[in-house]
């Protein structure tokens, strides 16, 4: 099989009867289309949640704060209490206790300790900045449109703001070919400064999506044309000239209109929870091997 079709991994174990492949790189690119399609459509963050946050971050920077001087106290404290040991060690001279020496190491290295504490408060969460949506979102934007798909960074940031990635079975409503649509979510935390807590992050908003992962038989792909023309008034052979496809084109368009208007359907395919009876192509679950495995947490009929 060529390296660039992807095919789902239980399928080749025989637990999922749903061996059909898709295009890795042209998925990506799909993929990565309609990710920055969504970005652009997304509205500013809510005011009441951004004024959360702040007040959340400035209650973190107030605790650190008095950490912060709480340490410096000790410190100082401990450098007196050296500075007067040390001068009971001058009056005393060779007879200084040896209490007195382990005394001042433990300071020393108490405030060693503190100061290793102090350095490690400065460098954790640092002043950070919550951009406005627009501003996130064209970050991404511009990474994800200059980074090559096939590169590791490309990756490295998809694997930040998509999750829940899932790749499920359809077939159009007038039982055409099966074919696989990928469902995902975009994290916008993803997207946010790694340094900002859980508990914050977590109050961003995620938004779910479905990119077909083919592409659509020509009277599906222009249906919506076909329908929109013949509500003019166009007769079939004069759609077909207008949109430069074939008599049968607009016909099967048409006839799969009015199929998805008795059903009900503003979608030409639904999800395939079995292998069709009348696909012969699809034959794995007839093999002694195969006993189907749902993802775990998802209960998918076989």
């Amino acid at each position: 099989m060529n390296r660039n079709r992807l095919e789902c991994k239980g399928a080749k174990n025989y637990s999922c009867w749903c061996g059909i492949t898709f295009d890795g790189p042209k998925a990506a690119r799909d993929i990565t289309a309609a990710i920055i399609d969504k970005l652009k459509s997304i509205e500013p963050f809510d005011d009441v949640l951004v004024d959360k946050v702040r007040t959340q971050l400035a209650q973190q920077r107030r605790a650190k704060d008095t950490k912060l001087q709480q340490i410096d106290s000790e410190i100082k404290s401990n450098l007196n209490k050296i500075d007067k040991l040390t001068d009971a060690i001058a009056d005393c001279g060779k007879n200084s206790p040896q209490s007195i020496i382990v005394k001042i190491q433990d300071l020393e290295d108490r405030n060693d300790e503190l100061k290793f504490q102090r350095n490690q408060l400065e460098s954790a969460n640092p002043t950070i900045e919550i951009p406005s949506a627009p501003k996130l979102c064209q970050l991404a934007i511009d990474t994800l449109t200059d980074l090559a798909t096939d590169s590791e960074e490309f990756w490295r940031i998809m694997n930040k703001l998509v999750t829940n990635f899932y790749v499920l079975p359809y077939r159009p409503i007038n039982n055409g070919h099966v074919v696989l649509r990928g469902h995902f979510d975009i994290t916008l935390p993803g997207l946010l400064d790694d340094r900002l807590p859980a508990e914050i992050v977590d109050q961003f908003t995620t938004f779910s999506m479905v990119v077909d992962l083919y592409d659509e038989p020509m009277p599906i792909r222009h249906r919506k044309e076909c329908v929109a023309m013949q509500k003019q008034g166009l007769t079939y052979r004069q759609i077909a000239k207008q949109l430069n496809v074939s008599y049968d084109v607009v016909n099967r368009a048409l006839r799969l209109d009015r199929e998805m208007q008795q059903c009900g359907f503003t979608d030409p395919y639904v999800r395939v929870t079995e292998p069709p009876a009348d696909y012969p192509k699809m034959k794995r679950h007839l093999h002694g091997r195969y006993e189907f495995r749902p993802i775990d947490g998802h209960e998918f009929n076989p």
